[in-house]
């Protein structure tokens, strides 16, 4: 069975390229099926390889000196970058604009949500009394007798009666217990009444802060990539 006239004529087409190599494998597979059945095809190809014979028995001759100067002359000329108008800058500075804007709100968005739900234990307490230093200690509620820790230790501020940590290095699910501890100037050790807090939110909320800041990255990262974008002004023009 014959192929279509116009498949036939596609595949005399593609004969010089299956000769040297450049054609895709489905292409290649489909001239080797024709070549196999068709008698016209091999005479064909047969005459595209004593051609490509004929010619490279041809002597090769050396281009005139002043023609490829000539030629040299004006690709250089052509592909001389032309100044980009302040048109085509436009949609580049908008961009930036926009991803400038975005990533101020996304700051915006990462304030709040520390506001709102911070990734640890907030603890606030007041003290009216002469003090020298704050220290927090911290202790899983099972082990609460014997396993203190310390968490931080702050000044005391004389003009200020109430304060605040956070406390990050918490385990997700773990109930805790805090004693606070105020040093009076005289040495005295002021305790508190211990204060359970849990961490049950904390990886939640950890988890949270930390694709916020992996969005703010990548804003940032969009914002100072220089933008690579093709201007037709660069492009080489043809005669």
């Amino acid at each position: 069975m014959k192929p279509m006239p116009w498949l036939q004529q596609e595949l005399r087409q593609w004969l010089p390229n299956y000769l040297n190599g450049h054609l895709g494998r489905p292409q290649r597979w489909l001239v080797q099926i024709w070549l196999r059945w068709s008698s016209d095809g091999r005479a064909h190809l047969a005459t595209h390889r004593a051609v490509r014979r004929a010619a490279r028995r041809q002597p090769i001759a050396d281009p005139d000196p002043e023609l490829l100067s000539q030629i040299r002359a004006r690709v250089l000329a052509r592909t001389q970058p032309r100044p980009v108008p302040t048109s085509a800058k436009r949609p580049v500075l908008a961009r930036r604009f926009f991803v400038f804007v975005e990533l101020l709100l996304v700051l915006l968005a990462v304030a709040l949500i520390w506001q709102a739900l911070p990734p640890g234990n907030v603890l606030q307490w007041t003290h009216n009394a002469p003090a020298e230093t704050f220290r927090v200690y911290r202790a899983p509620i099972s082990e609460a007798q014997d396993n203190y820790v310390l968490v931080r230790e702050i000044p005391a501020d004389p003009q200020d009666e109430s304060y605040q940590i956070l406390d990050l290095q918490l385990t997700p699910g773990q109930d805790y217990i805090y004693r606070i501890e105020a040093v009076q100037p005289s040495g005295f050790l002021a305790v508190s009444d211990p204060i359970v807090a849990s961490a049950g939110s904390t990886l939640a909320r950890q988890l949270l802060a930390v694709l916020t800041l992996i969005l703010v990255a990548l804003l940032l990262y969009a914002s100072l990539r220089p933008a690579q974008e093709h201007h037709p002004y660069h492009a080489f023009n043809g005669a």
